[in-house]
């Protein structure tokens, strides 16, 4: 996670253009997450990270999920394979409530997420217009469909 740490510490400073991050299988724990939370509330390049398959928990999820409510770069995260549970999901459907977030894609897939912490992810869907994809374990919701119906309300 140190490497974490120190790639987080460049974006932080946007010392860097890059705009696509993959550290998937890279034991990115706790304290890489908060790093990168940190990182995304200040970084205006990064549009997709990935962090599938590390260990990341509640803590690192309350944490990225914070960042997604202030970033408004940011359009896909990938959290897949962690262990952020039903307290990191509900910090995310907060998250998505959010009007800076522009996330398009998220990914919560094999995190121990319950139905309770399912059911806030869909219910902030309601309330979100940029999502298009949220996957967790039991559903892969878009929202196309309430997308054409805002659309076409919008044109008469």
């Amino acid at each position: 996670s140190i490497g974490a740490q120190a790639l987080a510490q460049v974006l932080r400073g946007n010392l860097s253009k890059l705009t696509c991050i993959n550290l998937n299988d890279n034991q990115v724990d706790n304290l890489g997450a908060i790093s990168f939370a940190e990182a995304l509330k200040l970084n205006n390049y990064v549009k997709e990270l990935s962090l599938k398959n590390n260990t990341i928990g509640t803590l690192g999820a309350k944490t990225l999920a914070q960042a997604i409510k202030i970033n408004n770069r940011l359009e896909r995260l990938f959290l897949g394979r962690n262990c952020i549970g039903d307290a990191g999901a509900q910090a995310f459907a907060v998250a998505l409530k959010a009007r800076a977030s522009q996330l398009v894609e998220l990914n919560l897939q094999a995190n121990r997420i319950g139905r309770g912490g399912e059911a806030s992810l869909s219910k902030a869907m309601e309330f979100n217009l940029t999502m298009e994809k949220l996957a967790t374990d039991r559903t892969i919701k878009t929202n196309d469909e309430k997308r054409r119906r805002m659309m076409i309300k919008s044109r008469v």
